[in-house]
């Protein structure tokens, strides 16, 4: 790779996914790939820079292959999550083949050794900070560098594999606003959008694998901007916020909600937030800034089993927040996680109940994922939970979690997947909870979504357990 000024590629694939990291999820829409708008402004002053969103513009794998060799790439960086990642590697098999270096951003970012290990034709893989990252590794590949000493990246050396870690960025570092004008914008439903005003997460939680990091803010002006860009120039209407922590920061949640009233910016915005991070003033103003939807990562009610997972909230704080926020009538969306240490068949009486008790805005019920790299996964392993053997394309096996990928005594599969099926559906018949279900899922996304939801009942309802490694 000869120029000063690599040609690098930008590439989501053709999936119906949210690359971003916390929403590996599901969505037919065609949503802005965010992070990937960030990292291209990175990299656009550093790089003969391009983006190929193929879900955005429907092309099949063939027509990918050729935009790439027409482009003659000397980078090739691809956005996948754990879910696809197999299949999409073929977009980075190509590119090595026709002499491009690789590069892998893959959400959450797990097992990144064994991928590298696994498939030669991928040279290099991101941790996270992925705009700060990969432009430091574009910077040493176009100069013959020295890319070994750089934090957040997996790479190859001498034949093996060598993982420096997760990235280090200084503390005052902010996250570059996204380039929205690389992006085939006229392809996105952008009435809908999601972005971030900041990165991190203090807290200990033991299944998460995003915890543990120093949080840093955006400065608030380039939030606005970026939000009045999108509402006026691109017509949205709905704006999620994609990081973990939304109102870690009370003062500064007062004054983006004072600020989008000086602006006169009018959209509607839901985020995620903690129960003892929110109170009647701070849900007020964010109300009046157009807070439509609000979610609680609660993940159980037993204070026991929140101890268990490093929660570092409690029960009382939980029906406090949810009270409150259902007194000023804003929609709220509590997931929720079964299978955790700790958990009984009283635990799982006392979840039912209390679904019955608040009635959500919407809610969910899966299994634990033991993400490895978390504490989660290395309390499972040691104990012989774990019901899948140690490899990438196990640690996300379905969309709907039909099977748990752990089984923590006295419950067993069969009691986890029943338990899972009567929470799903016994408090939606109840008129209020079923009702809420049904404005939610089409607040989000009209019939099309309404239907995806049935649907994914359905499946859930008619699909069967299947053998696995665990001793029941």
């Amino acid at each position: 790779m000869a120029r000063e000024n690599p040609r690098v590629l930008l590439v989501f694939p053709n999936k119906p996914i949210i690359s971003e990291p916390c929403c590996e999820g599901f969505n037919q829409s065609k949503i802005i790939p965010y992070e990937l708008a960030t990292s291209a402004t990175s990299l656009r002053k550093v790089s003969q820079l391009k983006v190929l969103d193929a879900k955005a513009e429907s092309l099949p794998l063939n027509a990918v292959k050729a935009r790439i060799a027409s482009f003659k790439p000397d980078i090739v960086v691809l956005w996948t999550v754990t879910l696809t990642y197999i299949s999409d590697l073929k977009l980075l098999e190509f590119a090595k083949s026709i002499h491009a270096k690789t590069v892998l951003v893959m959400n959450p970012p797990i097992l990144l050794r064994q991928v590298l290990e696994r498939f030669p034709f991928v040279d290099f893989a991101v941790h996270d900070e992925r705009p700060f990252v990969l432009k430091e590794l574009v910077d040493e590949l176009s100069c013959f560098g020295s890319f070994e000493k750089i934090r957040g990246i997996v790479f190859r050396s001498g034949g093996e594999v060598i993982d420096n870690g997760r990235a280090f960025v200084k503390a005052d570092y902010a996250h570059p606003s996204a380039s929205f004008d690389l992006l085939p914008m006229e392809r996105y439903a952008t009435e809908n959008a999601v972005i971030k005003s900041s990165t991190g997460c203090p807290h200990q939680c033991t299944f998460c694998f995003w915890g543990k990091s120093k949080w840093r803010a955006n400065p608030l002006d380039q939030t606005l901007n970026e939000i009045e860009l999108l509402v006026k120039r691109y017509g949205a209407k709905n704006i999620g916020f994609s990081e973990q922590h939304f109102t870690l920061d009370r003062n500064r949640v007062f004054e983006f909600s004072e600020a989008v009233a000086k602006r006169n910016l009018q959209f509607k915005f839901f985020c995620d937030a903690r129960v003892n991070h929110v109170d009647r003033d701070l849900l007020t103003a964010m109300k009046s800034a157009g807070l439509s939807r609000i979610f609680y990562g609660v993940e159980h009610v037993s204070d026991e089993i929140l101890q268990n997972i490093k929660k570092n909230q409690t029960r009382h704080q939980i029906l406090a927040a949810v009270n409150t926020t259902k007194a000023l009538k804003i929609p709220f969306v509590l997931p929720f996680i079964i299978g955790l240490p700790g958990e009984t068949d009283e635990t799982i009486k006392e979840l039912k109940k209390f679904i019955f008790e608040v009635k959500p805005w919407n809610y969910h019920v899966l299994f634990p994922v033991p993400y490895p790299g978390t504490a989660l996964f290395d309390q499972a392993k040691k104990n012989n939970w774990l019901c899948v053997e140690e490899k990438p394309e196990n640690f996300w096996v379905s969309p709907d979690f039909y099977k748990p990928l752990m089984v923590v005594p006295p419950m067993t599969e069969a009691k986890l997947i029943k338990a899972r099926r009567v929470l799903q559906f016994y408090p939606r018949m109840h008129p209020q909870i079923f009702w809420n279900t049904v404005r939610d899922a089409y607040a989000r996304g009209g019939v099309t979504k309404l239907r995806q939801v049935f649907e994914g009942g359905i499946r859930m309802a008619a699909s069967k357990s299947v053998a696995n490694s665990c001793s029941n």
